[in-house]
């Protein structure tokens, strides 16, 4: 499966009450007005291993491999039938976790060493995309498929 990531401002995603307001409405308007990132070709057991390898780093308890696989922009999608998959951190959160994981960068690298190339390479892209986003103040998205 690809797992792409963008770099998104929250301005450009639809509001509450408005009717794109769906899982499909908000990739739509990632694809249209984000900033593709990175792509990482990865199964599924690869992409929840590089977030929770990074939850361990915030102890999140499983916090970011909650919002990798169904985040939610604007807390919009909480509650949304069906099995859509969307990875959203919110612009608030981006600054964060950038800086966590900067701090963190040599602990990090070591932990993932001992991981396949593949949940490396999701990790190496999911922190460059924080990396970007964080001091324009945008969210990240990550689309699955």
């Amino acid at each position: 499966m690809n797992y792409t990531m963008y770099a998104i401002d929250e301005a450009a995603m639809p509001a509450e009450g408005d009717p794109s307001a769906t899982p499909e409405g908000f990739v739509a308007a990632i694809r249209a007005r984000g900033g593709r990132w990175a792509s990482v070709k990865a199964d599924p057991e690869a992409f929840a291993d590089a977030f929770a390898t990074l939850d361990d780093f915030v102890a999140g308890g499983g916090f970011l491999v909650d919002l990798a696989a169904r985040g939610s922009p604007k807390h919009l999608l909480v509650g949304f039938p069906g099995d859509w998959r969307l990875g959203y951190f919110e612009a608030s959160l981006v600054p964060h976790l950038d800086g966590a994981f900067r701090l963190l960068s040599d602990e990090i690298a070591a932990a993932l060493e001992s991981r396949g190339e593949a949940t490396r390479a999701v990790a190496r892209a999911f922190l460059s995309a924080l990396e970007d986003a964080a001091p324009r103040r945008f969210a990240v998205a990550v689309i699955h498929g």
